[in-house]
């Protein structure tokens, strides 16, 4: 939606920050999202996406199309 390309077979792909000391429950967090919005919702830790993204290359396109919530 943020990039208005939405299609019946949308997603949403989320990357959450968790405070240190806070549970990473993403397996939790993505069935929530998921049935609260009616979509399936990728949960992904923020830094492992980054630092893959940094890795392959791809970092400036992510942050590019990244819209923070």
């Amino acid at each position: 939606m943020a990039r208005r390309e939405v299609v019946p077979s949308s997603d949403l792909d989320l990357f959450v920050c968790f405070h240190d000391g806070n549970p990473r429950d993403l397996v939790g967090l993505f069935e929530a999202l998921s049935r609260l919005i009616g979509l399936h919702v990728d949960v992904i830790a923020h830094e492992t996406v980054f630092a893959q993204a940094q890795a392959a290359r791809v970092g400036r396109p992510i942050l590019r199309d990244t819209v923070p919530l």
